[in-house]
């Protein structure tokens, strides 16, 4: 049997998805970064190979003793634990790197278009029917990353530190993140929140985005115009891509992706926002996670059945295979994981 392993590493979480070469979802694996079994990197918690390691097993487990003869992994970093995969019910590894960018087209079935991305960092890409490209920001949250989840949970942060200096700032974001950070609120001026930024790395920070989200939608003034900044920001990135090709008065899908694009606050804004530069483009989210996508153009290239048939079958399946592979995760014991005496690689077992 040859199956592709689909790896989305990102700044705050990691998603594996099992996919059989004809099409079948097999198997789906999660791990973020508020599962104590998970790990961290500079890069982001999504990229540790402790965090890697620990969703590729999950969504491996539901081979349940079926050999995958060639085991394909698809992935946006070629910085992978290696020695894990072999160690797994698998015979030959093979890896893929796929762009962040075009696994969000493929996934939306286009191969040009625009990217608009929104996770714990952001970015624009655009591809243009000549070939022309262009690609701005994903430049890390201290130079760039506007409109990302690093970005709402630093505002999140700026506000709950506010939040008691008077009325204007008061805002249902202070409990929440003081609860979340785990923080103990000493007096009214937010000094206990000096130094997080040494205590929390960025996806902890980027975390906060749900919070700001939830509170958003249930009617907070403050958490609303921190989401809309964010996608304000976003949109400007994607303005100044369009005007750089040239493009404004074209036809193209915008593919939405990232958590941040979940939110219907922000999306809403970026689209409002979007359209005053290009009113050609059509925003787009796919119902399928973000991690088919990267698995997609791998599966294309191995399997050698019909795109179409490729694609169709995995939209039919994949539902179902996250949730049978939750359930499975639910009944059985929590894996071990250590990291191997490199310090590096991982080490899971079962219970």
């Amino acid at each position: 049997m040859r199956c592709v392993l689909g790896i989305d590493g990102g700044g705050s979480k990691c998603d594996a998805l099992l996919v059989r070469e004809d099409g079948v979802a097999l198997g789906w694996g999660h791990a973020d970064v508020r599962d104590p079994r998970a790990g961290k990197a500079w890069q982001g918690s999504g990229r540790s190979q402790k965090t890697i390691s620990l969703a590729g097993y999950l969504a491996l487990k539901r081979l349940d003793g079926t050999r995958c003869d060639d085991l394909h992994i698809s992935s946006v970093s070629g910085w992978l634990p290696l020695g894990f995969w072999r160690r797994q019910q698998v015979g030959d590894v093979h890896v893929h790197v796929v762009q962040e960018y075009e696994a969000a087209l493929t996934l939306i079935g286009e191969e040009y278009g625009a990217v608009a991305l929104a996770g714990t960092g952001a970015l624009i890409h655009i591809r243009a029917r000549d070939d022309r490209r262009i690609h701005l920001d994903g430049l890390g949250p201290f130079l760039g990353d506007r409109g990302g989840g690093h970005q709402v949970g630093y505002h999140a942060l700026r506000a709950a530190s506010i939040a008691q200096w008077g009325p204007r700032h008061a805002t249902t974001l202070e409990e929440r993140v003081y609860q979340s950070l785990e923080f103990t609120r000493r007096n009214p001026g937010g000094y206990s929140l000096i130094g997080i930024f040494e205590k929390k790395d960025r996806a902890e920070i980027a975390a906060l985005a749900k919070i700001v989200d939830e509170e958003a939608e249930a009617g907070d003034r403050i958490a609303r115009e921190i989401l809309e900044r964010a996608a304000g920001d976003l949109a400007e990135t994607f303005a100044d891509a369009v005007a750089h090709l040239g493009v404004a008065d074209d036809a193209y899908a915008i593919a939405c992706t990232g958590g941040m694009m979940r939110s219907r606050i922000y999306f809403e804004h970026f689209c409002r926002r979007a359209a005053n530069s290009a009113p050609g483009f059509t925003p787009v989210r796919s119902d399928l996670p973000a991690v088919a996508g990267i698995a997609l153009p791998t599966l294309y290239a191995v399997s050698g059945a019909d795109p179409k048939t490729l694609y169709a079958n995995l939209h039919a399946s994949v539902a179902d295979a996250m949730a049978a592979s939750a359930a499975s995760a639910a009944d059985a014991p929590e894996p071990t994981v250590v990291y191997g005496p490199d310090g590096k690689s991982a080490e899971i077992s079962a219970g």
